[in-house]
């Protein structure tokens, strides 16, 4: 609403994902990334589960926003969830242009059946 209100307003959003992705819950996630999309409101996205987030890499990427998954692979150390707050997500959007953030190598596209509620395989 505030952003609405002042257009001029820089607006971002940190989710926070511990549990995987739930196929049911894709449409509603999207539509939320796509309204987000509109406004202009930077959707930032941390992982702390072991399994990567196709959700939550497309809403990072359809808004212009960081993705980060801390725990990659069941073997792998966890990173240390303050330093990475602070280091990925607290700089503005000017200041992360100098820095070098994290990116996705590949972002997984892939859609839901709005019927079926299921990913599609393609």
């Amino acid at each position: 609403r505030a952003k609405q209100a002042n257009p001029a307003l820089s607006c971002r959003v940190l989710v926070l994902q511990a549990a995987r992705d739930l196929d049911s819950e894709y449409n509603t996630i999207m539509n939320c990334v796509f309204a987000a999309q509109k406004l202009g409101v930077v959707v930032d996205t941390c992982v702390l589960s072991r399994e990567p987030s196709t959700f939550m890499q497309q809403a990072a990427d359809q808004t212009g926003g960081a993705h980060v998954h801390l725990q990659k692979g069941k073997d792998a150390p966890a990173q240390p969830l303050l330093q990475q707050l602070l280091m990925a997500f607290l700089p503005s959007a000017d200041e992360r242009r100098v820095l070098q953030l994290p990116h996705a190598t590949s972002i997984d596209l892939r859609a839901a059946c709005f019927c079926h509620q299921k990913t599609v395989e393609t």
